[in-house]
């Protein structure tokens, strides 16, 4: 997720993001090989890095 596109969400539809966000990583830190999936490393970094895009820009508009 681009930081531009973060930014131009309300701070409703960023708490909801965040939410999504760290539902998806725990999902995917639970998912087992044995249900046909690997675990992609790739996605979970992606997952944490945006999940840490949302929380900074929560938290810039807190501190304004």
């Amino acid at each position: 997720m681009k930081p531009a596109k973060i930014r131009e969400q309300s701070d409703a539809e960023l708490l909801q993001t965040a939410a999504d966000l760290s539902k998806q990583i725990v999902e995917h830190r639970v998912k087992r090989p044995a249900e046909g999936e690997t675990r992609s490393t790739a996605l979970a970094s992606t997952l944490r890095r945006d999940l840490a895009r949302v929380k900074t820009v929560l938290r810039e508009r807190s501190k304004a």
